[in-house]
């Protein structure tokens, strides 16, 4: 009976390491999985936070540039004559759309330097005037935009660089 007494302890030691062991795993893979979601948690608040800071730089730097555009569009530059013979206020806004226009009134590209400006009216002002068979309105608004082209040469030449 002894020998059946210690066959059946036996038996009963190595379930109950086996029972031990399989708890021991099932903790340890709690706690893993525990700290696993832990540290995920981690980098998501993280994620979030970065992100948060991202938007929020973007945000400032979009309100800047905003803020830029409207000082930009309330400062006054000076007076010209437009091509209709009007006298307006140009801002700095303005500035480039209106040289574009003088430019393209004069049949040149918006790019072009102030003296290829100068000498292509020398060259084709007299093919535009009256007295050569050109017309009055016609030669009005070329002879505003070169006016206008040379009063912005003249601010541009004026302004510390």
């Amino acid at each position: 009976m002894s020998l059946v007494l210690l066959l059946f302890l036996g038996l009963a030691a190595v379930l109950i390491g086996l029972i031990l062991s399989y708890g021991a795993w099932i903790m340890t893979w709690w706690i893993m999985d525990h700290w696993t979601e832990a540290a995920r948690v981690k980098i998501r608040a993280e994620r979030l936070r970065r992100d948060a800071e991202a938007y929020a730089r973007a945000a400032a730097t979009a309100q800047q540039a905003n803020r830029a555009r409207a000082r930009r569009a309330r400062i006054r530059v000076g007076e010209v004559f437009d091509l209709d013979g009007k006298r307006i206020a140009l801002t700095l806004d303005q500035l480039s759309t209106f040289r574009t226009r003088c430019c393209l009134e004069l049949d040149l590209n918006p790019s072009t330097s102030w003296s290829e400006i100068r000498q292509q009216w020398r060259r084709r002002s007299m093919a535009w005037h009256p007295d050569h068979g050109g017309s009055l309105d016609v030669w009005l608004r070329k002879q505003r935009a070169y006016e206008a082209l040379a009063q912005l040469n003249r601010w541009q030449s004026n302004q510390p660089h």
